[in-house]
């Protein structure tokens, strides 16, 4: 069985105490996740201030750069993504790569955008681009580290 601590500012975190992920077509735990308080999520807000002060001072481009390679690090683990989402979620192989697709999709049709815009047009677009990528990529940040997502 998994054993997965809590990732706060760029470390791995234990818990006092823990959750277990059951993959619900056959009730076997599949994992066992940290289960964070009061204390962790202060550190968590804490990390995503100062991790947006430094994001905020990235150019259109720099944020750009990051966002590609995400989405390459997303497009090179597909199937292994995917494969975790079936075994946590229940979620159809078929239907968890048409999710992970989604924000990859998004990235390209950003991208292709992109050169037609002034750099503060840019931003602008990024600006809303991140909050959702962000948004829809954050599951698969959950799977990429921790190998569950449902219950972060």
């Amino acid at each position: 069985m998994k054993q997965a601590n809590l990732y706060i500012n760029g470390e791995f975190v234990s818990a006092n105490d823990t959750y277990e992920v059951v993959n619900p077509a056959t009730n076997e735990v599949v994992a066992a996740v940290a289960k964070g308080g009061e204390k962790e999520a202060k550190l968590a807000a804490d990390a995503a201030y100062e991790a947006f002060q430094t994001w905020s001072k990235k150019t259109a481009e720099e944020r750009g750069k990051l966002l590609f390679k995400w989405h390459q690090l997303i497009e090179e683990h597909t199937d292994e993504l995917a494969e975790i989402m079936t075994v946590e979620q229940g979620k159809p192989l078929k239907e968890a790569k048409v999710k992970l697709a989604m924000p990859t999709d998004l990235f390209h049709g950003t991208q292709k955008k992109a050169s037609a815009f002034t750099e503060k047009q840019f931003q602008l677009l990024l600006l809303i681009n991140d909050y959702l990528l962000i948004s829809s990529l954050w599951e698969s940040w959950q799977l990429l580290r921790l190998g569950t997502s449902r219950h972060l």
